[in-house]
């Protein structure tokens, strides 16, 4: 469901159309879309407990999450297409700047990034397994899972100053 409408997807067509979308480089200019600045405000609950962030340009976070469902299916399980994405996970002004926005897509576009492809996940930059291991930890409750379905952080091995053991999974 995309704006309040159900949208079928022939997945027979979904390589092709992946590989169309592509080749057109239709993925940089989403990019460039979610390089434009957006209004995040630090929330806390009732018991002052942190929260995630929010914004009050509701228009702009639609689009933003738009556009992260869009790059999560352009990703879903194209190898070509992950390794596209991944370059620009450690762009501040994109994918890491957006974690933990309340009603951005953010986490469904990484997991799409990383979803059976070990290579990538073998290489992913401690940069981003350290924003995602800050924002379940800060936001367990409310932090979107798919983050952690595919870092799993063995908390017993933890340092408090730093990361000792983080596990990269591929589905």
């Amino acid at each position: 469901t995309v704006a309040g409408k159900t949208i079928r997807v022939d997945e027979e067509m979904v390589p092709k159309s992946q590989n169309i979308l592509r080749n057109l480089n239709a993925h940089s200019y989403v990019i460039a879309i979610l390089k434009g600045s957006i209004d995040r405000r630090p929330q806390v609950t009732k018991d002052n407990g942190p929260s995630l962030d929010s914004t009050n340009d509701t228009e702009k976070r639609d689009l933003y999450n738009l556009a992260y469902s869009m790059l999560a299916r352009f990703a879903d399980k194209n190898d070509a297409n992950q390794r596209l994405l991944y370059t620009y996970l450690n762009d501040k002004s994109c994918f890491l700047f957006h974690m933990g926005i309340q009603g951005l897509n953010v986490a469904a576009a990484i997991s799409s990034i990383f979803s059976s492809n070990q290579k990538l996940c073998d290489k992913v930059e401690e940069g981003v397994i350290t924003r995602m291991f800050e924002l379940l930890t800060k936001h367990e409750e409310s932090c979107d899972s798919d983050y952690s379905g595919y870092f799993w952080i063995e908390r017993s091995k933890l340092e408090p100053l730093g990361i000792a053991d983080v596990t990269c999974m591929s589905n």
